[in-house]
């Protein structure tokens, strides 16, 4: 009985620690195909991959690690976090049929990476709901390189052109823009009813401007612009107030030297008067 026991004891210490050498394994994987994005967990891509995901709950980081992923990514509710750990940044995430990525919910956070938008009518980046943070990226598309139809999207720097639009906005949603070069149209959707115009639409960060380079012939649409860092205001020569002459708090007036100098003049005042007087009578 007790070496039964042992027998059985032993199995589940086994398959608990090949549980967890497996989860270990998991959540740290070099993939070769975008069927491996399986479980959450920490990704690196090998080599080049094809391929579609959906990712619906969990935590994950993809390194792009400079290759080229072929397929969309649709983020559903999962964290998500896209890098590049290449010393040239290469890594790219294209697609030939669709939106490169397209974030309905969840988080996902971009940092540094390429995305090839190729289909017609299709954006780099659709977001349709949750949290979205680009940071640094270099964006095309046919359509969008960004589109914002009902989430929260937030640009830090990057580079982001369409032969349509740089960026668009739907539905009410904003995109705020904390340094970025756009070539392509800004534009607002039909959806956007009261937040429907450039200022509205497209808030530019704290400390940031957006700078209009060029517009359409018409005049209707805004061709290529950038949100830049808005410089301190410095004061113009001769504009500046003199700095008043310090002022010695030990240095005190010499009371007696001025009490003299009065007993002066109001002697001369009196002896004055005295004279004219004088002459008066004589």
């Amino acid at each position: 009985m007790k070496g039964t026991i042992f027998r059985i004891t032993a199995a589940a210490a086994v398959m608990s620690l090949t549980l967890l050498l497996g989860s270990a394994v998991a959540f740290a994987a070099e993939i070769d195909s975008a069927d491996e994005i399986d479980a959450p967990g920490d990704y690196t891509l090998a080599s080049d991959i094809e391929g579609s995901a959906v990712l619906s709950d969990g935590t994950y980081t993809i390194d792009l690690n400079g290759n080229t992923w072929t397929g969309s990514l649709t983020i559903q509710g999962a964290a998500v976090t896209i890098t590049d750990s290449s010393s040239d940044h290469s890594g790219l995430m294209t697609a030939a049929d669709n939106d490169v990525i397209m974030a309905e919910g969840g988080s996902l956070t971009a940092t540094g990476i390429k995305i090839e938008g190729n289909a017609s009518g299709c954006d780099g980046i659709f977001v349709t709901g949750g949290k979205v943070v680009i940071n640094d990226c270099t964006i095309t598309a046919i359509s969008s390189a960004v589109q914002n139809k009902g989430g929260e999207v937030t640009i830090n720097g990057g580079t982001y052109s369409s032969g349509n639009n740089a960026l668009k906005v739907n539905n009410d949603s904003i995109i705020t823009v904390n340094g970025a070069e756009l070539s392509g149209d800004l534009l607002i959707g039909e959806g956007n009813t009261t937040n429907n115009t450039i200022e509205k639409a497209f808030i530019a960060g704290d400390g940031y401007r957006l700078v209009i380079s060029e517009r359409s012939e018409d005049e209707t649409k805004i061709v290529k612009a950038s949100f830049e860092k808005e410089e301190e205001e410095k004061p113009e020569p001769g504009d500046t107030e003199p700095e008043p002459e310090p002022v010695d708090p030990g240095k005190q007036p010499n009371t007696g030297e001025l009490g003299y100098a009065i007993l002066l003049a109001f002697s001369a005042v009196s002896a004055f008067a005295v004279l004219k007087k004088k002459s008066v009578t004589h």
